[in-house]
């Protein structure tokens, strides 16, 4: 990865950032967002720590997560706190790892990848946000994923790819 991009990337505000929005979607309490933050960065890279150190901190404030439970339900599984708090952690890291790939792919698109292409995640369901754009090629200085952000919304699992400017040119002549 190019230095620039590194040292101009600050992965804690971006953690920070993408966990305010998570908790404002999920309706965690603030007090709780708020104890939890740092302490959830530091384990970030642990996914199981993080969730128990998030179930220890909610398990007092009554916090319900009414769309991971109608997911959970029909994924078959348990409706527990553990379980909630799970989504809830994957849901933060999915919003915190784009955020990540936004801001790279926007340093190095340019002239090299002129395109971006919008593909829906592996689901049950298709995602309400971008299920139009599926497969459809975008060019890359677009605004549409900083209006419609990927991860907005718990099912979301869509992913969008960079298209250089050969393999534009090989679609375009077919």
């Amino acid at each position: 990865m190019d230095k620039d991009v590194q040292d101009n990337f600050d992965e804690k505000s971006a953690f920070e950032d993408a966990l305010n929005e998570a908790a404002e979607y999920a309706a965690v309490p603030k007090a709780v967002t708020k104890r939890i933050g740092p302490t959830l960065f530091e384990t970030v890279n642990n996914p199981r720590s993080a969730t128990k150190i998030f179930e220890k901190e909610v398990a007092d404030s009554g916090w319900c997560w009414p769309e991971a439970i109608a997911l959970l339900r029909a994924e078959g599984k348990k409706e527990t706190l553990k379980n909630q708090c799970e989504k809830f952690v994957s849901f933060v890291m999915g919003k915190w790892y784009f955020k990540g790939q936004l801001f790279r792919a926007a340093r190095v698109v340019g002239k090299r990848f002129p395109c971006i292409e919008i593909s829906q995640g592996p689901s049950r369901w298709p995602c309400p946000d971008h299920a139009d754009y599926d497969g459809l090629l975008l060019p890359s200085d677009t605004t549409y994923l900083r209006e419609n952000p990927l991860r907005k919304t718990l099912g979301c699992k869509c992913t969008f790819r960079l298209i250089n400017k050969w393999e534009y040119e090989r679609m375009k002549n077919q």
